[in-house]
């Protein structure tokens, strides 16, 4: 999970990310996939506050990076925050273990 507050001079927002990657081993040892990402977000500015909610199950390959000023509120820190956040990166290890073990992706017709 990622969250941060970002602060620009007409606004605050509150941003929070959550990624799963679920890995269901099967008997004919086969894996099946998916990805899960939720991300919510508030902010606050002269013309109000406003809400937001996303949700995706499915799969997807995502690459973000994000660079602003604000605060990270896992490690407290104020100033510049940068975060980098790329889905290939936790499933090819996994993909990468499975194989090792003799595993095999399930393809789409099985």
């Amino acid at each position: 999970m990622d969250g941060c507050y970002f602060f620009s001079p007409t606004d605050i927002t509150n941003q929070v990310k959550e990624y799963k990657f679920i890995v269901t081993l099967l008997d004919n040892n086969k894996w099946s996939e998916k990805d899960i990402s939720t991300q919510s977000s508030s902010n606050i500015n002269k013309t109000g506050l406003s809400f937001g909610k996303s949700s995706f199950v499915g799969h997807k390959v995502s690459k973000s990076i994000k660079i602003g000023i604000g605060k990270d509120n896992n490690t407290g820190k104020v100033g510049i925050i940068y975060s980098k956040f790329d889905t290939s990166i936790i499933k090819n290890a996994i993909r990468s273990y499975l194989t090792n073990c003799g595993w095999k992706k399930k393809s789409l017709f099985g």
